[in-house]
């Protein structure tokens, strides 16, 4: 999440009240909606076949040692922004203990809204199976997943991965594609539970932001990754450090997981009236988000030339920030930009205006 903290998370008030209820101190209030349908509760009971239900926190974080879970692939390919290999083996073996980021701590506290976001933009009703809950790989008995929501539609079971993502990692999402880390943890899920569909749905660091991408299942992906997982967890177990400079990132894992085109055509000319209009509309659209987005531009250059080196500007009704930021390198340089963002309140990392006496005596703010 990059620094977003939930006390200036555009969504606060919802995060908190839904928090708040509670309903979400055992269970998701969607559970009971489908646990309430006699219908379905016998379809949704039928997925947690195969689990295994740790009772606390304690009991997940020891059945996690000498394992790996779902989340741990893209850090033990070296595709993580937020792991590095090398932390990730020296926290399983021990040596280094494992602190959830504030990113994390968010995404989790976040997870019932985000839920409850995704059932209005699709209307489908999803599960939690709680926390704790951990399905094991029918062959690779080191390996598990704790899906964040199952549910069930008329195309049978789905699988559901929740996340709260910064500005940076919502850049992937608006590029059409989940980001590598999250497409990998969704396959490893499908892998182990046998559901073989699912849907990543992500929040944005601004108001109003959602991403939502639909995957099925990749055995292509699956079979050329089992062996570089294999090889981490005999690390993991002989206590002997794999090579951290192995990013995994070899020629058949890597076209498995992106489609590779096969130079074909695909005739969609007998259907002239559905595709022509449909291609139509797109046109349009594009034409319109292309003028808009020049538009947008033209606005901030002018906002940015105008604050010059000042981190804030308000008009009393509305604010920008024009804050300096870091970004890690782990696929590019390490860089160092001022990004400008609009907000509809004052930042609480603003500061208080000044205050100056004028002639007369009396205080006004500079």
């Amino acid at each position: 999440m990059g620094g977003v903290s939930i006390s200036v998370h555009p969504y606060r008030e919802q995060l908190l009240s839904l928090n708040a209820d509670p309903t979400y101190a055992t269970q998701s209030i969607f559970t009971e909606k489908i646990m309430n349908a006699t219908a379905k509760k016998k379809k949704v009971t039928s997925l947690l076949k195969g689990s295994v239900d740790c009772k606390d926190k304690k009991q997940w974080l020891a059945y996690r040692e000498n394992r790996l879970g779902a989340s741990d692939a893209g850090p033990a390919f070296g595709w993580s922004p937020f792991m590095s290999k090398a932390k990730l083996y020296y926290t399983k073996i021990g040596e280094l203990e494992f602190e959830p980021t504030d990113s994390m701590e968010l995404g989790h506290f976040a997870e019932p809204f985000i839920a409850k976001k995704f059932e209005e933009a699709t209307g489908k009703i999803v599960v939690d199976p709680g926390d704790y809950r951990i399905w094991n790989h029918p062959e690779y008995e080191w390996l598990f997943a704790t899906p964040d929501r199952l549910g069930i539609d008329d195309q049978g079971p789905f699988l559901l991965e929740l996340k709260a993502t910064n500005a940076f990692m919502a850049r992937e999402f608006e590029d059409g594609e989940a980001p590598n880390m999250y497409r990998i943890q969704l396959q490893i899920q499908m892998a182990c539970t046998g559901i073989h569909r699912g849907y990543i749905y992500a929040m944005g660091d601004n108001a109003g932001q959602f991403f939502l991408s639909e995957h099925t299942y990749n055995a292509r992906f699956m079979e050329a990754a089992y062996p570089h997982l294999e090889r981490f967890h005999k690390a993991i177990a002989n206590r002997v450090a794999p090579d951290f400079e192995d990013t995994a990132k070899d020629q058949v894992l890597w076209d498995a997981l992106h489609i590779q085109d096969k130079n074909t055509i695909l005739d969609l000319s007998g259907e002239p009236e559905t595709w022509d209009l449909l291609i139509e509309d797109y046109r349009a659209w594009q034409k319109a988000e292309s003028g808009a987005k020049a538009a947008k531009e033209t606005i901030q250059r002018k906002i940015k030339r105008v604050m010059g080196d000042h981190g804030f500007l308000t008009t009393g009704k509305h604010w920008f920030t024009f804050k300096t930021g870091n970004r890690e390198g782990y696929s590019v340089e390490p860089t160092t930009t001022r990004t400008l963002r609009y907000a509809s309140r004052k930042p609480a990392s603003a500061p208080e205006p000044e205050v100056k006496e004028i002639n007369n005596g009396t205080k006004t703010e500079a």
